[in-house]
């Protein structure tokens, strides 16, 4: 003991060193905190992505791995979903379809008997030629005259549109005068005709037909002096 009563120091310390601190750190006012935050309860940083070798880039965002996955695609809206029967797009699509079979199977097969399968019952043509009744047998005596008239004539459609049951084609038709036509005797010269059809469409057939043709324009081909 000293003289003052104060402790004493060990032999070999010296004055003012301050005991190493306790192994748990609980002690000599040492925290307790993880190692991992920062002074006076500062959060810690966020962990880096645990991919390895991926940039965090616009084009290479964090995925988190409690994000909630994206639902998944319905029939309506998946990629190759069918399309509904009644849209509108299917509708469209097979309308303009039908006008083009009617061509290739029709006009330019010039094949009369095939229109049976075109045309409605109680079709009614709107601009019918001098001559021709305005109903489905009308039409079908009007297309073998020009058949008869023009055996190679052929037909391009180079615009359709669609509206609701409509259909507009604009057709140019070309081919040689190599029969009677409007008695006027095969002349064995080209002609070219432009026309736009008004197409009413029933039940998946035509129910009615509009022509705006130059007319005059074929008659001048075939009558003009040589």
């Amino acid at each position: 003991m000293g003289a003052g009563g104060g402790p004493e120091r060990g032999r070999g310390e010296r004055p003012g060193t301050p005991p190493p601190p306790p192994a748990d750190g609980g002690a000599a006012g040492v925290s307790s905190r993880p190692a991992d935050e920062g002074a006076a309860g500062a959060p810690s940083a966020p962990a880096r992505p645990s991919t390895p070798g991926l940039p965090i880039t616009e084009d290479h965002p964090v995925v988190r791995d409690d994000a909630p996955a994206p639902p998944p695609p319905t029939a309506a809206t998946g990629e190759g979903a069918p399309r509904p029967p009644d849209s509108k797009i299917f509708l469209k699509d097979r309308q303009k379809g039908l006008i083009r079979t009617f061509i290739d199977e029709v006009l330019n097969a010039h094949d009369p008997s095939a229109l049976e399968r075109f045309i409605t019952p109680d079709f009614a043509d709107g601009t019918p030629e001098p001559g021709f009744e305005d109903d489905r047998r009308g039409f079908r005596d009007w297309l073998q005259a020009v058949f008869a008239g023009f055996p190679d004539m052929r037909w391009e459609a180079s615009l359709m549109l669609y509206e609701e049951d409509t259909v507009v084609v604009r057709l140019t038709a070309m081919g040689t005068h190599l029969g009677t036509f409007r008695g006027v005797a095969a002349t064995g010269r080209p002609v070219r005709m432009e026309a736009v059809h008004i197409v009413g469409l029933r039940d998946g057939r035509m129910a009615s037909h509009f022509r705006i043709s130059d007319e005059l324009s074929l008659m001048e081909q075939i009558t003009r002096p040589v």
